[in-house]
């Protein structure tokens, strides 16, 4: 039995954050969306990260549909996101 469409959508979403995130550490990375130059490199990561999450997701859904001859597959966005900025210790 596969997996539901929710579970493939949040699987599809953590594991573009996580790559996301691996691949902008530095400024110097290549984006997939403008930087938001009013706000700090951090939220620029996230907020590109989910952008880029709900893209992958909804390609998904299409691929689905298109492939079921139905409609978005049951895929919906499901990420959402908090980044903790700061010194531990």
């Amino acid at each position: 039995m596969g997996a539901t469409p929710r579970a493939s959508a949040s699987r599809l979403a953590v594991e573009t954050i996580a790559n996301h995130f691996q691949t902008t550490q530095d400024d110097r990375a290549d984006w997939p969306y403008k930087m938001d130059r009013g706000h700090r490199f951090q939220t620029n990561r996230l907020v590109s990260a989910i952008k880029l999450a709900n893209l992958k997701i909804y390609e998904e859904a299409e691929r689905t549909a298109t492939a079921r001859h139905g409609n978005h597959g049951g895929f919906r966005p499901v990420a959402g996101g908090a980044l903790l900025i700061g010194t531990w210790g």
